[in-house]
């Protein structure tokens, strides 16, 4: 009898119910979108940094609700360098939590626009990082829908750090041979 478990970061990541501001503390505001919210916390026990997009429940259409949960439920299940980390999911009364890893630097776009001189060497880089996570996106029959220069974004303040592939607002798992129709994404 041979049993094979697999595991992965689902296996790990549940919608907490507990107090979000038990477990974190907010440290700064760094961010604003349509449903909420982004925020640099720190994890009270062991001080590491993190991220947290608070969405506000009464923002949350009934029909993006499900896109939402989808969202969270595909991030639980990828695990990639070079795409942003879901760690927790928190629920109260009033709002969800996304707890993701903290990435310090700006968006590709902004980091070059304030960068006096960009070698090709970084942009032949950071193309490699995003078409590695693009693959494996494909790999998990996943397409983002909405790759473009503000979702990508540097780990630190630095030219030359790693860059992380976010937002997954709008992506979908595909079949092959059967095409996707709509259209998404940013214009």
């Amino acid at each position: 009898f041979e049993s094979k478990i697999k595991i992965g970061p689902d296996v790990f990541i549940s919608l907490r119910k507990d107090k979000i501001s038990d477990i974190y503390k907010v440290v700064a505001s760094i961010g604003e979108g349509g449903y909420g919210k982004v925020f640099k916390i720190k994890h009270r026990k062991s001080g590491l940094a993190r991220a947290m997009k608070l969405i506000k429940k009464k923002k949350v259409i009934h029909d993006k609700k499900h896109q939402m949960f989808y969202e969270f439920s595909l991030l639980k299940s990828i695990d990639h360098p070079h795409i942003l980390r879901l760690y927790e999911l928190f629920e109260d009364r009033k709002n969800y939590y996304l707890v993701t890893e903290f990435c310090a630097g700006l968006d590709v776009l902004s980091q070059i626009q304030k960068t006096d001189h960009f070698k090709e060497s970084d942009a032949i880089s950071n193309f490699r990082q995003i078409l590695s996570a693009i693959l494996y996106c494909h790999d998990n029959n996943i397409v983002h829908r909405d790759i473009k220069a503000d979702n990508i974004i540097f780990t630190k303040n630095d030219i030359h750090s790693p860059v992380k592939l976010i937002d997954f607002g709008i992506s979908v798992k595909f079949r092959k041979n059967i095409p996707l129709k709509d259209k998404t994404g940013t214009v």
